[in-house]
């Protein structure tokens, strides 16, 4: 049994070698991280970026430690390995230059008198080129709030990295464009790392292969099996970074922006003397105020309809106040009048009645004065 493990143990050092000089022979290529180079324990174990792995006998892990620079070579003397610092803390390959990774992105913002044909054209010439359109979004438009609006697109364009220029081009010359923006983001040192980590998995994963086909119990093909799995997923997972990076890289981002206007931007702002500038501003001033009475006009018609059913709506309800307002009146002279006459009316019964008592006291004085007479007779 111990002369079994023991072979074991041997075979599993020759792998295990075989895997330092495969990791260390690629970790030379392209870029260095300056901060770790592979270092290994005594007890055969290997962690591969970052992860450990026990495998029973066949345990093995990976470390990595600093690398000590001397001046003169490495990142400092930018000499040693062909590796250089290029001032902004990404290292490179002065050979591998031509090979950068860029993402470039372009932000155009652009106007034109002819919006329907600009558009086909920017829909032509993406066609032409071999790109895409990501992502659209466009306003054709509207009637409300008093007339047409101004139309407008944006797009987010794929073009070929190598056809970005063409097309920014294309776009100065149909259209005009009143502002731009470029940016680059380096991704070399990302994309070179991924892809060393990536080759060193696939190394840990021929050794696996192989210590499998040599694994005689059932615990040793479990735990080699589970370790397998798990380097094959970190190796998709890797790829996927990768071909998101080439995507990136191989096809740059357009933002457009298109504005439909009626009167385009100058380009070039010339300087002009006081009684030009109030020339042009007051025939501005005079052209403003007829696109105003213009847009009255048009927004008049357009909402005449809407204008009628108001007036409409507005007479109707006049009319109807003006009949009440006559019924009110009549109503109330009627019922003044009557109240007047009944007021009348009581008015001549109070004086017949005070009328016919003054008859009545002068009749009763009338013949107290006759039995008076004939009283002193």
């Amino acid at each position: 049994m111990f002369k079994k493990n023991l072979k074991k143990r041997a075979a599993l050092g020759i792998i295990v070698l075989a895997v330092a000089l495969a990791f260390g022979g690629c970790n030379r290529k392209g870029l260095r991280n300056v901060n770790k180079a592979p270092a290994y324990e005594s007890k055969l174990t290997v962690q591969a970026a970052g992860a450990t792995a026990d495998y029973g006998d066949y345990d093995y892990e990976y470390t990595e430690t600093a690398e000590e620079y001397e001046p003169g070579g490495g990142m400092d003397g930018a000499q040693g390995d062909g590796v250089v610092d290029n001032g902004n803390g990404t290292i490179v390959d002065p050979g591998a230059a031509q090979n950068r990774k860029l993402i470039r992105t372009v932000d155009l913002e652009v106007e034109t008198k002819e919006y329907d044909n600009l558009m086909k054209d920017v829909e032509k010439k993406i066609e032409e080129l071999g790109g895409y359109i990501e992502n659209e979004y466009s306003y054709n438009g509207s009637s409300y709030g008093g007339g047409r609006d101004t139309r407008y697109a944006t797009m987010v364009i794929r073009i070929p990295d190598n056809k970005l220029n063409d097309f920014v081009n294309t776009m100065a010359g149909i259209s005009n464009v009143i502002s731009k923006r470029t940016s680059a983001q380096d991704v070399t040192l990302q994309y070179t790392d991924i892809e060393s980590k990536r080759d060193m998995y696939k190394a840990e994963q021929e050794s696996l292969m192989a210590l499998l086909e040599k694994a005689q119990t059932v615990e040793d093909i479990t735990y080699l099996t589970q370790r397998l799995t798990e380097v094959r997923y970190n190796i998709e997972s890797m790829e996927r970074q990768l071909r998101v990076y080439d995507n990136q890289v191989d096809y740059a981002t357009i933002n457009l922006d298109i504005h439909e206007v009626e009167v385009l931007t100058p380009q070039v702002v010339d300087k002009k003397t006081d009684a030009e500038e109030m020339k042009e501003g007051l025939a501005a001033s005079w052209a403003s105020i007829g696109n105003a009475f213009k847009n009255f006009g048009k927004a008049f018609v357009i909402n005449l309809p809407y204008i009628i059913i108001v007036f409409g709506i507005v007479a109707i309800h006049a009319i109807a106040s003006l009949i009440v307002i006559s019924n009110v009146k009549k109503k109330y002279k009627k019922t003044a009048g009557k109240k007047s006459s009944e007021e009348s009316t009581k008015e001549s019964e109070k004086i017949a009645v005070e009328e016919t008592a003054e008859e009545e006291t002068a009749a009763e004085e009338a013949v107290e004065e006759t039995a008076e007479e004939t009283t002193k007779e």
